[in-house]
C-alpha cells in the first residue's frame, strides 16, 4: 500500500469511510458467481424437479442470446505472470493507474487461458483475491469477497460491478496460490461506461517481471487490449481486402461529420476466408506498421499523431487491436499504412492488405458506423474498388456479425460461463433424480412382484383350503347319506320282509306298504336336497325350508314351534354354509331326541344384517352339573362356519343350544 502523509490522514480516513458506505454494499450486490459445483449442486438439490426443468429451459433460451466462447489465435502476448512457486501463500499485488480520476463502474479480470488435452483451463488465476481502488485522496476497499470458483476450470472473464465511483487506480491483491503456484492475468480492464480507462496505462507490481519468458509476460501486456477471446465465429462479411504491387494503399481517411472528443480506435483484423491465399491464417493482411492521425480539417493542416503501431505491440492474429485516444477533439481520422503485410512464402513483390472493421469511439460510444471513407492512392486504381467494398470497413459488422461493446461482450461471456456451469449441475441433479426414481420404480416393481407372488400363493392356498373343505363336505354328505339312506333302506327291507310273510294280514301289509312309501319319499327328498345344495348353492329361503322339513320329520312326535325373525333370502350364502347350518341343526335335534327326554322343542332363527343366530330349546332333563355342555360334533360345525356354539340349562328345565356366525 502507498505511504500516506500524516497531515492528510484524517481527510483520507473520512473519504474512505464515505466511499465504503456509498458503494461497498452495492459492489457485493453483483459478482460473477463462478461458485464451485458442490455449492451450486447443493442449492439445486432442494428444488422441485419441475422447477429445475423450467430453470433448464430458461437457461437454454438465455444462452442462445449470449456471446459464445471463441478462443483467439496468433502471436499476441499472454499477459503478466508473478512466479510464486518458491513462496506459496504469500500476498502479491498488481496495480493499474491512469492518472486523473475517472468515474468507473466495472472491473473485469481476464484469465490467462491455457489449451490442454482436456480442454481450455486457467491455471494462473488466483484462488483468493481482493480488489481495491485508489482515488485522489487515498485507497478504499471495493471488494473484500474471497473468490470461490474452482480452478483451473474457470475460463471466463471475472466481472465486478460497482456503483459509479471516482477513481484513478485499481489494485488486485492475491494470496499467491493458483493451480500451479504462479499468479497472473491476461488483462485487467476498468470501465467507465463502455470505455476501458485502463487501456495502455501504467502497471506496477509487488514483484519483478517474470524473467524466464519475457516475450510473453510483461506488465504492459495487462493493459494492451489483447484478450484471449475472439469476438465471434467467421461469417460471409470479411471486410475490405486486396493484393497489389504497383498501387500500394497509403491511407484510409474517415470523416465523422462533426467535431467529437475521440476516446479510442479499434482495428479488427481479417479472420481468414476462402478468397485469401491458401495457407494464411487469422490476421493475414494486417499492416505490420501504421499510425493514426486526427485533425479538425480535411487537409490535416493541424494533424496530430495519436498512435503508432507496433510501438509496443506484435501481430495480433485474430484479436482486435485497441488504441486509446486521450480525448482528442477531431472530425477527421486518418489511418496511415506505413508498411504493408507481406507473407514470406509468396511473391516478394506482392503487398497485401486486409481489414474487417475500423471503430472510432467518442466518450465510450461508437461514432464511426456509416461515416464517409476515402482511400489514399491513385484515382486510376480507385475506380477498380467498389463503394460497397469500402463501406464494409465501418458498417458496424465484422466477420462474426454485429460488433458488441467490449464490456457487454465480456459480461455476456461471464454470464454464459456461469449459466453453462449451472446447466451442467442441473443436468446432473435431474439425472440423479431420474436414477433415484428409476431405483424406486425398480424397488416398487420388485415389491409388487413379491406381493403378486405372495397373493398367488395365498390364492393357491385358499383354493386348496376350499377344495379341502369341499372334499370334507362331500365326505360328510356321503356319510350322512350313508347313515340316513342305509337306515331307511334297512327299514324298508325289514318292512318288506314283514309284509311278505304268509301269516301277515291284509291290514298289516297295507300299513307296512304305506310306511315303505313314506320312508322312500323322505329318502328321495333328502337326497334331492343335498344334491341341490352341492350343485346349485343355497339361499336363505331354501335353508329355512329344509330346516322346517327336518324339524317336521325328526320331531313328528314332539310339540314344536319354528320361529324366524328378520330373515330374507340371501343369494350369496355359500352352499357349504347352508349345509353346515342344516347339519348343525340336524345334529342338535338328534342329541335332543337321544338324550333330553323332552316332549317339546322350540326353534328360533334370526338374521340381522349378515349375522346369523340359531337357538334350539327343549324342556328335557338338562345337563348334569359336571356334564359336557356341548358335543364335539356341534363345535366342529360351528368352527367350520366361523362362528361359536354353546349350550346352557334353562331355569324352567331343559337345554338351549346357541349358534352364532356371520354369513
Amino acid at each position: 500500500m502507498a505511504n500516506i502523509d500524516k497531515s492528510s490522514s484524517r481527510l483520507i480516513a473520512l473519504s474512505a469511510w464515505v466511499l465504503s458506505v456509498a458503494f461497498v454494499p452495492a459492489a457485493k450486490s453483483y459478482q460473477s458467481s463462478f461458485t464451485s459445483s458442490s455449492v451450486i449442486r447443493s442449492s439445486l438439490e432442494v428444488r422441485p424437479l419441475e422447477e429445475l426443468i423450467e430453470k433448464e429451459i430458461t437457461i437454454k433460451k438465455r444462452l442462445q442470446e449470449l456471446a459464445a466462447f471463441e478462443f483467439a489465435q496468433g502471436n499476441a502476448p499472454s499477459g503478466y505472470l508473478i512466479d510464486k512457486k518458491s513462496a506459496p501463500g504469500e500476498t502479491v499485488w498488481i496495480e493499474v493507474s491512469w492518472g486523473e480520476e475517472r468515474m468507473i463502474d466495472q472491473i473485469i479480470l481476464s484469465p490467462v487461458i491455457s489449451s490442454q488435452n482436456r480442454g481450455h483451463t486457467s491455471p494462473y488465476f488466483p484462488n483468493r483475491f481482493q480488489v481495491y481502488i485508489r482515488n485522489s485522496q487515498g485507497e478504499t476497499l471495493v471488494d473484500e469477497r474471497i473468490s470461490d470458483h474452482v480452478v483451473p476450470d474457470f475460463i471466463a472473464p471475472y466481472c465486478i460491478e460497482i456503483p459509479p465511483t471516482p477513481a484513478s487506480a485499481v489494485r488486485v491483491v492475491a494470496d499467491g496460490d493458483s493451480a500451479i503456484g504462479s499468479v497472473g492475468f491476461n488483462e485487467i480492464l476498468v470501465f467507465s461506461g463502455h470505455e476501458n480507462v485502463a487501456l495502455h496505462q501504467s502497471v506496477t507490481s509487488s514483484e519483478p517481471e517474470y524473467e524466464q519468458t519475457l516475450i510473453r509476460w510483461k506488465k504492459d501486456f495487462l493493459v494492451d487490449g489483447y484478450l484471449p477471446y475472439q469476438v465471434g465465429p467467421a461469417s460471409t462479411n470479411v471486410g475490405f481486402r486486396f493484393n497489389h504491387t504497383r498501387h500500394p494503399l497509403r491511407s484510409i481517411t474517415m470523416d465523422l461529420g462533426e467535431v467529437l472528443s475521440i476516446s479510442a480506435i479499434h482495428l479488427h483484423p481479417n479472420l481468414g476466408d476462402s478468397l485469401l491465399p491458401q495457407g494464411t491464417g487469422p490476421g493475414y493482411g494486417f499492416p505490420t506498421k501504421l499510425s493514426l492521425e486526427v485533425s479538425m480539417d480535411a487537409d490535416f493542416t493541424d494533424v496530430k499523431t495519436v498512435a503508432v503501431y507496433p510501438e509496443r505491440f506484435i501481430n495480433s492474429g485474430n484479436r482486435t487491436v485497441m488504441f486509446p485516444i486521450a480525448g482528442q477533439e477531431a472530425r477527421y481520422i486518418r489511418l496511415n499504412i506505413l508498411r504493408l503485410f507481406r507473407a514470406p512464402h509468396f511473391d516478394r513483390s506482392m503487398n497485401s492488405f486486409a481489414l474487417s472493421e475500423i471503430e472510432v469511439f467518442s466518450e465510450g460510444f461508437r461514432c464511426s458506423t456509416g461515416k464517409s471513407l476515402k482511400l489514399g492512392y491513385s484515382d486510376t486504381y480507385l475506380k477498380q474498388i467498389s463503394e460497397e467494398s469500402i463501406r464494409t470497413l465501418n458498417d458496424g459488422i465484422a466477420q462474426f456479425g454485429e460488433i458488441p461493446y467490449v464490456d457487454i461482450w465480456l459480461a455476456e461471456l461471464s454470464e454464459r460461463f456461469d449459466l453453462e456451469s449451472t446447466l451442467v449441475e442441473i443436468a446432473h441433479v435431474i439425472r440423479m433424480r431420474h436414477e433415484k426414481q428409476s431405483k424406486r420404480l425398480q424397488i416398487a416393481v420388485l415389491v409388487i412382484a413379491v406381493l403378486a407372488v405372495a397373493l398367488l400363493i395365498l390364492y393357491i392356498f385358499h383354493r386348496y383350503r376350499q377344495q379341502k373343505v369341499a372334499h370334507q363336505t362331500r365326505e360328510q354328505i356321503a356319510a350322512d347319506l350313508h347313515d340316513d339312506l342305509g337306515a331307511d333302506l334297512d327299514t324298508i327291507t325289514m318292512l318288506g320282509r314283514l309284509a311278505a310273510k304268509d301269516n301277515c294280514s291284509a291290514g298289516k301289509q297295507a300299513s307296512y306298504i304305506d310306511n315303505i312309501i313314506n320312508i322312500a319319499r323322505h329318502s328321495s327328498d333328502y337326497t334331492r336336497h343335498l344334491i341341490s345344495i352341492i350343485g346349485k348353492g343355497g339361499d336363505g329361503g331354501s335353508l329355512l325350508r329344509q330346516m322346517r322339513k327336518t324339524s317336521d320329520r325328526m320331531l313328528a312326535d314332539y310339540q314344536t314351534d319354528f320361529h324366524t325373525d328378520g330373515f330374507e333370502p340371501l343369494d350369496t350364502i355359500r352352499p357349504e354354509s347352508c349345509l353346515d347350518i342344516l347339519l348343525f341343526y340336524k345334529e342338535a335335534l338328534h342329541n335332543i331326541i337321544k338324550h333330553a327326554d323332552a316332549d317339546r322343542v322350540d326353534t328360533s332363527v334370526r338374521l340381522s344384517g349378515r349375522q346369523f343366530r340359531l337357538q334350539v330349546c327343549d324342556n328335557g332333563v338338562g345337563h348334569a352339573a359336571d356334564g359336557v355342555r356341548i358335543s364335539h360334533a356341534l363345535k366342529k360345525r360351528a368352527t367350520r362356519l366361523g362362528g361359536k356354539a354353546n349350550s346352557e340349562n334353562n331355569p324352567e328345565g331343559g337345554v338351549t343350544i346357541h349358534l352364532s356366525c356371520k354369513l
